[in-house]
């Protein structure tokens, strides 16, 4: 019986192998394996995500070509560019934009946080917060909350960019936040911690040697999170006790999912 899928090999012949950087899950899309739908040429390496929303592909650039891009799903055609203004434009962006309300909400290395009309790529507010923020940015209940490599946790308001209010936790934060009946929890090179989200208290703090890299699921009354200490962790989410680990071969960057 003849085959229907091309063989891997087949396939990056069919790509060609151009060096051209494109958009996983976007800029490569294969009807029946065979049928390119489009590309878009980005001349930097991309280490973002892509975030897909009403009909408009959304990503951050890095290296040489620190922009955000909003490009057509159907076409790729490009509906805007917005060029960060780095003080180290090599750096560029590895935050995934996050969309809400017809706003474009992302970090950037050379350490700020970007809002951004959705339609028009058009700057609505900047903050700079000195460090870079290599974290995607969550958005909930008016507030951008969002944490840089210096450690700063900070809730912005959305529609004015300005901070309600900032906490400083031990360690770097690269992992995005999670927010969950009042309380956002984010980790850091030290561990998990747990902040009033309308305050900014500290509710709780969890030391790992190794720290956490990846973003904090919360089911129930329980969190749970990988480590760079080669375990996952089951933790309290009231009281930030240790409820079970999991050890693993190696470290667990990415974020857990529970079903």
């Amino acid at each position: 019986m003849a085959q229907d899928r091309l063989t891997r090999r087949e396939l990056l012949a069919a790509l060609g192998g151009s060096g051209v950087t494109t958009l996983a899950g976007c800029s490569g899309i294969l009807t029946d394996y065979r049928r390119l739908q489009w590309s878009f040429e980005i001349n930097s390496p991309i280490v973002s995500s892509p975030t897909v929303v009403d009909g408009t592909v959304f990503i951050g650039s890095g290296m040489d070509d620190p922009h955000i891009y909003a490009l057509d799903t159907q076409t790729g055609e490009q509906e805007w560019a917005y060029e960060i203004g780095s003080i180290y434009p090599s750096l560029g962006i590895y935050s995934s934009p996050t969309v809400v309300d017809a706003t474009v909400f992302v970090g950037s290395e050379d350490g700020s946080v970007y809002a951004l009309d959705a339609q028009t790529g058009e700057q609505e507010w900047v903050f700079g917060t000195g460090r870079m923020v290599s974290a995607t940015p969550t958005v909930t209940d008016g507030n951008v909350f969002v944490g840089n490599q210096a450690g700063t946790v900070y809730a912005l308001d959305t529609q004015a960019g300005e901070a309600r209010w900032t906490f400083d936790i031990e360690g770097r934060i690269v992992s995005s936040a999670t927010v969950v009946n009042g309380t956002l929890f984010v980790g850091s090179t030290s561990g998990l911690h747990a902040l009033d989200a309308g305050t900014g208290e500290q509710e709780w703090d969890f030391k790992i040697g190794e720290g956490v890299g990846s973003s904090p699921t919360r089911v129930g009354d329980t969190v749970f999170v990988g480590s760079e200490d080669d375990n996952v962790y089951a933790l309290d989410a009231g009281e930030g006790t240790e409820q079970w680990r999991f050890e693993t071969d190696n470290w667990v960057r990415s974020s857990t999912t529970v079903v």
